[in-house]
């Protein structure tokens, strides 16, 4: 199998540390090495997932271990980039591409604890797993930083001294589940303190296709735009809209704006009871089906060098630049 793809963000990890006897290799995960492979996906994002309560520094920690193990376990199959070398070759390497990447601060920092130990943490993490994508402020709910997408709640003093300490780090801000607040006071506090951090929407599509809190209103898209970001479109139903080809109004409208975008997935393993109508259309429900999506582009139209582009030219250049530049 080609590889051709680079996605911005899966939940293995999370799979892995919260399923009992996971395997990297499950079908049930829909991001197993496997069907990464069969998908020709070249680079993934692998993101530290947990939600803010007691025990998610633990939990994060116990995800980087994982995403460690991968690369130590199967080095036949997956490896991490370390140069620019490495991103430039990504397509022409056998092997997967791994990246790490902090979906939540209290990933790394607890609620009660100084917030002095949550930067130790992250450094920690980041001596571990080498280069850091981005991190996200928040998941859904509140937590010491920030509101997330459900709710109302912008950028908090902590939010503030989190940020100033990231401009010293090549890791970019992911929007992906801020508020609308939380994204105004993060451009705000950039802006006025004249920080060299890239913002993101790792895996957020656009509102004005289909209206829901998780998407990115047109300013805010054209804040990411205008300072050099990308936006990688998700698969979830809720998010897309009636159905699944509908992904590609979103791709349309984010073309019509101007945005830089690449594949932001999100596949993650779930019960069925949670979500019983299901969260994936099964034309985009696990990584193989990136060649789903690569044809269903093609006879919408979609030009070879937006393909290109979508699927991998702009995720690599991004990592170029936020690492080696």
């Amino acid at each position: 199998m080609l590889h051709f793809a680079a996605d911005a963000h899966c939940d293995l990890l999370s799979y892995l540390q919260g399923v009992p006897n996971a395997s990297p290799f499950a079908e049930e995960s829909r991001c197993s090495l496997t069907q990464l492979q069969q998908g020709g996906v070249a680079l993934q994002t692998m993101a530290i997932f947990t939600t803010t309560q007691p025990g998610s520094v633990q939990a994060g920690a116990q995800q980087a271990n994982h995403f460690l193990q991968l690369l130590t376990r199967y080095p036949d199959k997956v490896y991490t980039p370390t140069c620019a070398e490495h991103l430039q070759n990504v397509l022409r390497e056998p092997r997967i591409a791994l990246v790490a990447a902090i979906e939540n601060a209290s990933s790394f920092c607890l609620e009660n604890e100084p917030l002095q130990n949550g930067f130790q943490q992250l450094d920690k993490l980041e001596h571990q797993l080498g280069k850091i994508f981005y991190i996200s402020l928040t998941h859904h709910t509140e937590n010491r930083f920030g509101g997330g997408n459900y709710t109302n709640i912008g950028l908090k003093e902590d939010g503030k001294r989190l940020l100033d300490y990231l401009a010293n780090k090549r890791i970019a801000i992911d929007f992906s589940h801020a508020s609308d607040a939380l994204a105004y006071g993060i451009l705000e506090h950039i802006d006025k303190n004249h920080l060299p951090l890239k913002v993101i929407a790792s895996h957020s599509n656009f509102r004005a296709v289909h209206h829901h809190r998780r998407n990115l209103p047109d300013d805010i898209a054209k804040a990411i735009i205008q300072r050099g970001g990308i936006i990688g479109l998700t698969w979830l139903k809720a998010y897309v809209g009636n159905q699944p080809t509908d992904l590609l109004r979103h791709w349309q409208h984010g073309k019509r704006l101007g945005a830089a975008m690449v594949c932001g997935a999100d596949l993650f393993y779930y019960q069925p009871k949670d979500f019983p109508s299901g969260v994936y259309f099964e034309r985009y429900s696990n990584a193989s089906n990136f060649l789903m999506l690569k044809e269903d582009m093609e006879n919408f139209g979609v030009q070879k060098d937006d393909l290109s582009n979508f699927f991998t030219t702009n995720l690599i250049s991004f990592l170029k630049n936020l690492w080696f530049n």
